[in-house]
Protein backbone atom coordinates (compact mmCIF):
# COMPACT_ATOMS: atom_id res chain seq x y z
CA UNK A 1 0.00 0.00 0.00
CA UNK A 2 1.44 3.42 -0.90
CA UNK A 3 2.55 5.60 2.00
CA UNK A 4 0.20 8.38 1.00
CA UNK A 5 -2.90 6.16 1.33
CA UNK A 6 -3.66 6.81 5.04
CA UNK A 7 -3.43 10.62 4.88
CA UNK A 8 -5.49 10.54 1.70
CA UNK A 9 -8.17 8.44 3.40
CA UNK A 10 -8.26 10.79 6.40
CA UNK A 11 -8.61 13.82 4.17
CA UNK A 12 -11.38 12.11 2.21
CA UNK A 13 -13.19 11.23 5.46
CA UNK A 14 -13.06 14.84 6.58
CA UNK A 15 -14.45 15.97 3.23
CA UNK A 16 -17.20 13.37 3.38
CA UNK A 17 -18.11 14.42 6.92
CA UNK A 18 -18.22 18.07 5.89
CA UNK A 19 -20.36 17.21 2.91
CA UNK A 20 -22.82 15.30 5.09
CA UNK A 21 -23.21 18.12 7.60
CA UNK A 22 -26.24 19.48 5.80
CA UNK A 23 -27.90 16.13 5.14
CA UNK A 24 -31.00 15.02 6.97
CA UNK A 25 -31.22 18.24 9.01
CA UNK A 26 -28.26 17.10 11.11
CA UNK A 27 -25.69 19.49 12.55
CA UNK A 28 -22.06 18.64 13.17
CA UNK A 29 -21.15 21.98 14.74
CA UNK A 30 -20.47 20.20 18.05
CA UNK A 31 -17.48 18.51 16.37
CA UNK A 32 -15.81 21.89 15.95
CA UNK A 33 -13.34 22.40 18.85
CA UNK A 34 -14.23 26.12 18.83
CA UNK A 35 -17.70 25.17 20.06
CA UNK A 36 -16.53 23.02 22.97
CA UNK A 37 -16.18 26.02 25.28
CA UNK A 38 -19.33 28.06 25.90
CA UNK A 39 -19.32 31.82 26.38
CA UNK A 40 -19.96 32.63 30.04
CA UNK A 41 -21.58 35.98 29.24
CA UNK A 42 -25.37 36.06 29.03
CA UNK A 43 -26.25 38.41 26.18
CA UNK A 44 -29.75 39.80 25.76
CA UNK A 45 -30.91 40.97 22.34
CA UNK A 46 -34.18 42.17 20.88
CA UNK A 47 -34.97 38.52 20.07
CA UNK A 48 -34.20 36.92 23.42
CA UNK A 49 -31.18 35.55 25.32
CA UNK A 50 -28.54 34.07 23.06
CA UNK A 51 -30.25 31.36 21.03
CA UNK A 52 -33.24 31.27 23.37
CA UNK A 53 -36.10 33.10 21.67
CA UNK A 54 -39.89 33.08 21.56
CA UNK A 55 -39.72 29.82 19.59
CA UNK A 56 -37.83 27.95 22.35
CA UNK A 57 -39.97 25.49 24.31
CA UNK A 58 -40.38 26.37 27.98
CA UNK A 59 -38.82 23.20 29.37
CA UNK A 60 -35.75 22.67 31.50
CA UNK A 61 -34.18 20.38 28.88
CA UNK A 62 -34.62 22.80 25.99
CA UNK A 63 -33.18 25.70 27.95
CA UNK A 64 -30.31 23.65 29.35
CA UNK A 65 -29.43 22.50 25.83
CA UNK A 66 -28.87 26.15 24.90
CA UNK A 67 -27.22 27.48 28.07
CA UNK A 68 -25.20 24.39 28.90
CA UNK A 69 -24.04 23.23 32.33
CA UNK A 70 -22.95 26.62 33.68
CA UNK A 71 -26.02 26.66 35.98
CA UNK A 72 -27.99 24.32 38.21
CA UNK A 73 -31.54 24.21 36.87
CA UNK A 74 -34.94 23.80 38.45
CA UNK A 75 -38.42 23.90 36.96
CA UNK A 76 -41.72 24.76 38.61
CA UNK A 77 -45.12 26.28 37.97
CA UNK A 78 -47.17 29.23 39.16
CA UNK A 79 -50.63 30.59 38.47
CA UNK A 80 -51.11 33.94 36.76
CA UNK A 81 -54.82 34.60 36.42
CA UNK A 82 -56.26 31.55 34.71
CA UNK A 83 -52.95 30.52 33.12
CA UNK A 84 -50.46 27.96 34.36
CA UNK A 85 -47.01 29.48 33.90
CA UNK A 86 -43.92 27.29 33.73
CA UNK A 87 -40.83 28.81 35.40
CA UNK A 88 -37.33 27.53 34.66
CA UNK A 89 -34.52 29.00 36.75
CA UNK A 90 -30.78 28.85 36.29
CA UNK A 91 -28.96 29.04 39.63
CA UNK A 92 -25.38 29.54 40.75
CA UNK A 93 -24.47 29.23 44.45
CA UNK A 94 -28.21 28.90 45.18
CA UNK A 95 -28.86 32.33 43.65
CA UNK A 96 -31.13 32.75 40.65
CA UNK A 97 -29.07 34.17 37.77
CA UNK A 98 -31.69 33.85 35.04
CA UNK A 99 -35.38 32.88 34.93
CA UNK A 100 -37.61 31.89 32.01
CA UNK A 101 -41.42 32.06 31.89
CA UNK A 102 -44.02 30.69 29.50
CA UNK A 103 -47.43 29.08 29.40
CA UNK A 104 -47.62 25.33 30.03
CA UNK A 105 -46.65 23.34 26.90
CA UNK A 106 -45.79 26.63 25.22
CA UNK A 107 -42.66 28.62 24.46
CA UNK A 108 -40.53 31.20 26.28
CA UNK A 109 -42.44 34.46 26.71
CA UNK A 110 -40.34 36.27 29.29
CA UNK A 111 -36.74 36.17 30.52
CA UNK A 112 -35.34 37.82 33.65
CA UNK A 113 -31.56 38.12 33.88
CA UNK A 114 -29.77 38.88 37.17
CA UNK A 115 -26.27 37.56 36.40
CA UNK A 116 -23.66 40.22 37.24
CA UNK A 117 -21.82 39.47 33.98
CA UNK A 118 -24.90 39.86 31.80
CA UNK A 119 -24.99 42.38 28.98
CA UNK A 120 -27.03 43.36 25.95
CA UNK A 121 -26.19 43.35 22.27
CA UNK A 122 -25.65 47.10 22.51
CA UNK A 123 -23.34 46.94 25.54
CA UNK A 124 -25.60 47.73 28.51
CA UNK A 125 -24.42 45.75 31.52
CA UNK A 126 -25.69 44.84 34.97
CA UNK A 127 -24.40 47.43 37.44
CA UNK A 128 -24.62 50.39 35.05
CA UNK A 129 -25.76 53.61 36.80
CA UNK A 130 -29.08 55.11 35.72
CA UNK A 131 -27.38 58.38 34.72
CA UNK A 132 -25.22 56.56 32.16
CA UNK A 133 -28.32 55.52 30.19
CA UNK A 134 -31.06 58.08 30.91
CA UNK A 135 -31.11 61.82 31.45
CA UNK A 136 -34.53 61.64 33.10
CA UNK A 137 -37.09 59.03 34.05
CA UNK A 138 -40.15 60.78 32.61
CA UNK A 139 -41.38 59.09 29.43
CA UNK A 140 -39.11 56.06 29.85
CA UNK A 141 -39.62 54.69 33.36
CA UNK A 142 -42.37 53.70 35.74
CA UNK A 143 -42.72 52.09 39.14
CA UNK A 144 -40.85 48.78 39.21
CA UNK A 145 -41.41 45.31 40.65
CA UNK A 146 -41.52 44.83 44.40
CA UNK A 147 -38.25 44.27 46.23
CA UNK A 148 -38.03 43.76 49.98
CA UNK A 149 -34.60 45.39 50.27
CA UNK A 150 -34.65 48.28 47.77
CA UNK A 151 -36.91 50.49 45.70
CA UNK A 152 -37.05 49.74 41.99
CA UNK A 153 -38.10 51.36 38.73
CA UNK A 154 -38.76 49.76 35.35
CA UNK A 155 -37.37 51.52 32.27
CA UNK A 156 -37.89 50.82 28.59
CA UNK A 157 -34.66 50.40 26.62
CA UNK A 158 -34.17 52.74 23.68
CA UNK A 159 -32.83 49.96 21.44
CA UNK A 160 -35.65 47.40 21.65
CA UNK A 161 -39.26 47.46 22.83
CA UNK A 162 -38.89 43.86 23.99
CA UNK A 163 -36.10 44.77 26.45
CA UNK A 164 -36.46 46.71 29.68
CA UNK A 165 -34.27 47.45 32.71
CA UNK A 166 -34.86 47.33 36.44
CA UNK A 167 -32.88 49.88 38.46
CA UNK A 168 -32.62 49.58 42.24
CA UNK A 169 -31.67 52.01 44.98
CA UNK A 170 -32.62 53.73 48.22
CA UNK A 171 -35.28 56.42 48.65
CA UNK A 172 -37.39 57.47 51.62
CA UNK A 173 -40.30 58.90 49.63
CA UNK A 174 -43.86 57.54 49.41
CA UNK A 175 -44.39 54.21 47.66
CA UNK A 176 -46.77 55.69 45.11
CA UNK A 177 -44.31 58.25 43.75
CA UNK A 178 -41.32 58.02 41.44
CA UNK A 179 -38.04 59.22 42.94
CA UNK A 180 -36.65 62.46 41.46
CA UNK A 181 -34.00 62.20 38.75
CA UNK A 182 -31.23 63.38 41.06
CA UNK A 183 -31.96 60.42 43.34
CA UNK A 184 -32.25 57.96 40.45
CA UNK A 185 -28.97 59.09 38.89
CA UNK A 186 -26.90 56.75 41.07
CA UNK A 187 -29.32 53.82 41.14
CA UNK A 188 -27.86 50.80 39.37
CA UNK A 189 -29.14 48.32 36.82
CA UNK A 190 -29.91 45.09 38.67
CA UNK A 191 -32.05 43.18 36.18
CA UNK A 192 -32.49 42.94 32.40
CA UNK A 193 -35.88 41.77 31.18
CA UNK A 194 -36.78 40.42 27.77
CA UNK A 195 -40.45 39.91 26.97
CA UNK A 196 -42.05 38.63 23.80
CA UNK A 197 -44.76 41.26 24.17
CA UNK A 198 -44.24 44.85 25.22
CA UNK A 199 -43.93 44.79 29.04
CA UNK A 200 -46.95 45.94 31.01
CA UNK A 201 -46.35 49.42 32.38
CA UNK A 202 -46.81 49.75 36.12
CA UNK A 203 -49.23 52.48 37.15
CA UNK A 204 -47.72 55.24 39.26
Amino acid sequence: MPKFWLPLCLSTSVLLLSGCSSMGGMSFSALNPMNWFSNDTLTVSANGLGNITSSTKITENDIKNELGSRFHYREGMEMQGNDIIVVVQGLDDNKTQVAFYGKEKGTVEKIEVFDAKATTDWGTTIGTPFKDIYKKAFGACSKGPKDEKQRTILCQSEQAKSVSYVFSGQWDGPDGLMPPDEVLSNWTLTQIIWQNKTPTRYSL
